[in-house]
């Protein structure tokens, strides 16, 4: 039957691209060229959707479908097919299928000797050799990724042979036939499908070997070859049994009659007991007869999303009690707990250094440095509220203020500098975690005073040596907003005046929201009229929360969840919405400034783009 391989979807793959991987094969001596088929996850298909017209570039494709490998959330499937026919056959779409669904990304590709690939004689070490160079490729791919996706490896029938003998001698093939110093990183785990002990036990169990078990020469005309021969031994057992930290689940139907449930059981068996010191986990899932799945067809099993979605979070490290607490405890404590929420926001509860003397800057490595408080009573929580408050001067002007020529204490002359001073002032707005003396932030003031900034920086509630309230999205902007009042109050006579707001990660939103609504909450806290900063600056921006939730390298860890959306992102937005993009968007008046890196692995680098 033709198959055209440059067209996935002529075969029903949605969301797939044909490529070739060349390289010099120390097997057999000679070039091999394989073919390999790439199948994006549902999420990324449908996001992508528009670039597989026909007159879509290929390279063009290439380039993204790459990048999507790079910067996946999701799972990556490393498919090793059986012995008959292609990547293309109906059966393994069908599976390719069901990775899709699941939200995983599909690697299959034909063996020397199968489909496009190169028309050469297999043998056991050349289609492991095969699958070493996929595996090799793969990591090349993905391993300047800021998070490496989870890898995984799924054989079925003689594809169990082909990835049990890979992943158990996976040093020793790194060196001998790929030649590096160090080995490939081992996958997150292995699942074999309809698998086997060995080629030997396999073929005795062969269901037509009826036809000749009875012959007296049987043994050695039909068994002693495959167990004499060192090209096609497939000594599962033994090449699992190196590799103890790899976790494994076998899924087998009862009524397989190809690779008989029996020899799968071997396998299980024979593994179980190589780990009995000690290992990552081996299961074995066996279908009841009663769903008939046979040899082929275990991915149209009712509950295999379940099994496999197990096995693809615990990978090779995580034991049942993370299980457990992924699945059922995490989205109850992030759907129902109010508490946990507002610390996911709000990480006041992280506070380095500990035990600071905020009241002496100095004794933080701040030079220069006057610290103030600001009370008042907060409308949002309806107390008192004193917030900690930094004053850092330039370095220009050290000189000036440090030599005593009057009676006025280094607090008042600060102030008083404040007051006439014609260079910029930086009043800044920090993230969600620790406190305006946390190390980083300290040396971004030591750059804002060689630029002979004035600083001014400050702890929202429940931040520093703030009053310790529950911070909420309101506080945090009031706070934001009685600050700069008083900044703007100390200035009132000053024509001159240059003032710049900058705001951090989760500041950057408390900014944007201060400036876009100023009048309105100068109305609504009782606080009077000020004027409008002369820019905004926005370092590590994101759009708003949820996208932001959404891009958090946590997300990682539970996005694969069917419930992911409306356990860890949905209830977020009841209470909290930090939508830069539409505070931002009434700013019309004042010049912005977004500083991001591509590197951030927090605030993703596509969120300040979309701001």
């Amino acid at each position: 039957m033709y198959v055209d391989f440059e067209d996935p979807k002529a075969s029903g793959v949605d969301g797939g691209r044909n490529f070739n991987i060349e390289f010099k094969s120390k097997v057999d001596n000679c070039n091999i060229r394989l073919g390999v088929w790439h199948i994006l996850p549902k999420s990324a298909y449908e996001k992508l959707k528009g670039n597989f017209e026909e007159t879509t570039d290929k390279e063009e494709l290439n380039k993204l479908m790459d990048a999507e490998l790079k910067d996946s959330k999701y799972p990556i499937i490393i498919y090793c097919h059986g012995n008959s026919n292609c990547r293309a056959t109906s059966h393994r779409v069908q599976l390719y299928n069901f990775f899709q669904k699941m939200d995983y990304h599909t690697i299959a590709f034909d063996y020397r000797g199968y489909g496009d690939s190169t028309n050469v004689p297999p043998s056991e070490d050349g289609v492991v050799e095969d699958a070493l160079i996929v595996y090799d490729w793969l990591n090349t791919t993905i391993e300047k990724a800021p998070a490496k996706p989870p890898v995984y490896f799924w054989g079925h029938s003689l594809g169990t042979g082909i990835s049990s003998h890979l992943l158990g001698n996976l040093d020793k093939l790194s060196k001998n036939i790929l030649e590096r110093s160090n080995d490939l990183p081992r996958p997150n785990g292995l699942i074999l499908e309809a698998p086997f002990n060995t080629l030997e036990d396999a073929a005795k169990h062969y269901p037509v070997i009826f036809l000749v078990s009875w012959l007296p020469y049987f043994e050695s005309m039909f068994v002693d070859p495959l167990t004499n021969c060192p090209e096609h031994s497939f000594r599962s057992s033994e090449h699992l049994a190196r590799e103890s930290n790899l976790p494994v689940l076998l899924l087998h139907a009862k009524d397989d009659r190809i690779v008989p449930h029996v020899v799968g059981e071997k396998l299980y068996k024979a593994v179980l007991a190589s780990r009995a010191a000690g290992g990552a986990t081996i299961k074995l899932n066996s279908f009841d007869v009663k769903e008939n799945l046979g040899h082929k067809f275990i991915c149209l099993a009712k509950d295999l999303p379940q099994i496999v979605g197990a096995i693809l979070l615990t990978g090779a490290s995580l034991t049942a009690s993370v299980l457990v607490l992924q699945v059922a405890v995490l989205p109850l404590l992030f759907k129902y707990n109010k508490s946990v929420q507002r610390k996911i926001v709000f990480s006041n509860c992280i506070n380095y250094p500990k035990n600071l003397d905020f009241e002496r800057p100095s004794s933080c490595n701040v030079l220069g440095c006057s610290n103030y408080k600001i009370d008042f009573q907060s409308t949002v929580d309806k107390c008192p509220i004193k917030l900690g408050v930094w004053h850092i001067i330039p370095c220009s002007l050290f000189r000036e203020l440090f030599v005593i020529h009057d009676n006025l204490t280094l607090e008042e002359r600060l102030h008083n500098e404040l007051k006439r001073t014609q260079n910029t002032i930086v009043l800044y707005c920090h993230g969600n975690s620790n406190h305006r003396a946390s190390p980083h932030r300290l040396q971004l003031y030591k750059v804002f005073q060689e630029m002979n900034f004035h600083v001014i920086t400050f702890d929202y509630r429940g931040y520093g040596d703030s009053t310790r309230v529950r911070p909420t999205e309101d506080g945090v902007v009031e706070d934001a907003l009685q600050v700069y009042a008083w900044l703007m109050g100390c200035l009132k006579d000053n024509e001159k005046r240059s003032v710049v707001i900058w705001g951090h990660s989760l500041g950057s939103s408390i900014a944007a929201n201060l400036v876009s609504h100023l009048d309105k909450l100068c109305l609504e806290r009782g606080v009077a009229c000020v004027p409008p900063p002369q820019a905004l600056v926005l370092e590590a921006p994101f759009n708003n929360l949820l996208e932001e939730i959404e891009g958090h390298p946590f997300s990682k860890f539970v996005s694969w969840l069917p419930y992911y959306k409306d356990s860890f992102v949905k209830p977020f937005s009841s209470e909290y919405t930090f939508a830069t993009d539409q505070y931002l968007s009434s700013v019309t008046n004042i010049p912005v400034l977004m500083l991001h890196s591509k590197g951030d692995k927090i605030v993703p680098y596509d969120l300040a783009v979309k701001v």
